[in-house]
């Protein structure tokens, strides 16, 4: 069995593999509600955070093509879930997802979640 070892510097990813600049609107004025959850808004969507762990991450998205001059946009939001085996036992953690019309029903979804604030 032979091995190879690397030698010298590890070469940049050539350009062609980058994906293309394009532009998504983002919602701005979007209030969010006050809970136990801190929701932190960057380039890359909504982190959402609980005493300072990642719960959630809601990401703005675009549905078309350049065929179709309606495009729509939607929300998502990714977060942990658990996967079972045959036996009904947990068997590892998986990236789960859900997609929503507005941020504010994805924010709802959110809050349901994995807020602690739970309506009575």
């Amino acid at each position: 069995m032979q091995t190879a070892t690397l030698t010298g510097l590890v070469r940049p990813h050539p350009g062609q593999l980058r994906l293309p600049k394009f532009s998504v609107p983002a919602e701005t004025e979007f209030q969010f509600p006050e809970s136990d959850l801190d929701y932190l808004t960057t380039k890359a969507g909504t982190l959402v955070t609980h005493a300072g762990l990642m719960v959630a991450w809601i990401y703005q998205g675009i549905a078309g093509s350049r065929n179709n001059p309606k495009r729509c946009t939607f929300f998502d939001v990714a977060f942990p879930s658990f996967s079972f085996g045959q036996q009904n036992r947990v068997t590892g953690l998986m990236l789960d997802s859900a997609s929503f019309d507005s941020m504010a029903d994805a924010v709802s979804f959110v809050e349901r979640t994995f807020g602690s604030e739970v309506a009575a």
